[in-house]
């Protein structure tokens, strides 16, 4: 036992306490969402390939495979989303694409040794933020109370306020 002691101090001493094995990462909301699915995609490849295929067809397939899990998510989204099915898909590309640039971001974060990038890492996260509330405003669509709740933030600091970049990236999005 001594001896295995003794190997692991010299372990650590040798890679300097930096061993990939010791990388804290911190939990990604986007990550239970996604295993779920593999899960799923194992247990029933046919309902997966056809999400993956036309979204008429992922309608119907959310509502037939699993109606107890579809149910208190899907419905909401799914009547705006029929008469325009392309423009959910690529909503939810963009929500797991800024999701990812989030993790990301909480990597390096994690891997940062001084102070010295703070100004563009807080830049970074006020984008991700700002992308974030435009794609849920985006994907609630007319019903959003976001944009009136953008419209009556003052922006009374020195900084651009989150409100103010949202709002910007709203602007974006509907031109």
């Amino acid at each position: 036992r001594n001896q295995e002691v003794a190997r692991l101090k010299e372990q650590l001493a040798a890679t300097g306490g930096r061993s990939n094995d010791m990388i804290i990462r911190l939990p990604n909301p986007a990550v239970p969402a996604e295993k779920p699915v593999e899960r799923q995609q194992a247990a029933a490849p046919a309902p997966a390939a056809t999400l993956e295929t036309a979204p008429t067809i992922e309608t119907d397939a959310q509502q037939t495979v699993a109606p107890e899990d579809a149910a208190p998510a899907s419905p909401p989204e799914e009547p705006g989303a029929q008469p325009g099915a392309s423009a959910p898909e690529g909503l939810e590309q963009e929500i797991e694409d800024i999701r990812n640039q989030g993790t990301a971001l909480t990597e390096r974060l994690l891997n940062v040794r001084g102070t010295g990038n703070d100004e563009p890492i807080r830049r970074e996260i006020a984008r991700i933020a700002a992308e974030m509330i435009a794609l849920t405003a985006a994907q609630e669509g007319e019903a959003s109370p976001i944009p009136g709740l953008l419209a009556k933030a003052s922006g009374s600091s020195g900084r651009e306020s989150l409100a103010k970049r949202a709002k910007v990236v709203m602007e974006k999005r509907k031109r």
